[in-house]
């Protein structure tokens, strides 16, 4: 999907995650957002973004 989350794949950087662009098998493409969970659950400011976040994508 990503091919194995390579560089040529990467959309965006910030924070703890990076976004990558991937197809599915029906070709659609789409992006990925890859959370290094080690900084979300180290950092209570990264902990809080990463809640307000998934509230929102699970809100649409």
């Amino acid at each position: 999907m990503t091919n194995d989350f390579s560089e040529e794949n990467i959309l965006g950087i910030g924070g703890s995650n990076i976004v990558y662009k991937g197809k599915l098998n029906d070709e659609t493409t789409v992006a990925l957002k890859r959370i290094h969970l080690r900084e979300v659950v180290g950092s209570s400011a990264s902990a809080a973004e990463f809640e307000a976040e998934f509230a929102v994508l699970k809100a649409a």
